[in-house]
């Protein structure tokens, strides 16, 4: 008679193949990859950085001038101007846009009293992030396009702006992929026994 060994009267080799079966797959990594994408997005809505520390307040040098609708033509520009000025209750008209004292006074005044580094309409640097697998075990998450030059020089720092590293692996975001992963595969290894 052969010797065998099981687990809840499963033979060992049945346990492997439904463990194999319950495997990491591309949907998994993507999962993952989305939750830590969230990770970002609300840190960056409180006005944290990957580290946890507070973003670099915004300018308060001014004057800042905004011009909404900047390709199209003067009329239509004063138009924009005149309708976003009259939406957030601020600003002082200039032929072609509005003039507030500051950059800082130029959020305050759209209700923005952290800095959370969406721009004044979307799209948006954050808008643009995107998340992709390339197998079970790969997988990115970028920004791309005119907005990757805009999110780099706050994460960097680049020319006026002040350093805001949003973009990236923080404190703690290995563990909390793990754990994202790790339900995953519990409950999953939860059905097949």
């Amino acid at each position: 008679m052969p010797l065998s060994i099981s687990f809840g009267g499963q033979s060992l080799s049945v346990i492997a193949d439904k463990i194999e079966a319950a495997a990491l797959t591309q949907a998994d990594i993507l999962y993952g990859l989305k939750r830590q994408k969230a990770r970002i997005l609300d840190r960056t809505a409180r006005g944290v950085d990957l580290n946890g520390g507070a973003f670099a307040p915004y300018s308060t040098k001014g004057p800042y001038y905004y011009y909404p609708n900047k390709g199209a033509k003067p009329g239509q520009r004063r138009a924009s101007a005149a309708a976003f000025g009259k939406k957030i209750g601020a600003g002082t008209r200039t032929r072609l846009g509005l003039k507030f004292a500051s950059y800082a006074a130029f959020k305050a005044s759209m209700g923005r009293g952290v800095v959370d580094l969406l721009g004044p309409k979307a799209p948006h640097m954050l808008q643009a992030i995107v998340v992709k697998t390339d197998s079970a075990s790969a997988g990115t998450i970028g920004i791309y396009g005119p907005e990757a030059d805009r999110a780099t020089g706050h994460n960097t720092g680049f020319g006026h702006l002040p350093k805001r590293e949003f973009f990236g692996w923080g404190a703690g975001d290995d563990v909390e992929m793990m754990k994202d992963l790790d339900t995953i595969m519990s409950a999953r290894l939860g059905d097949l026994f």
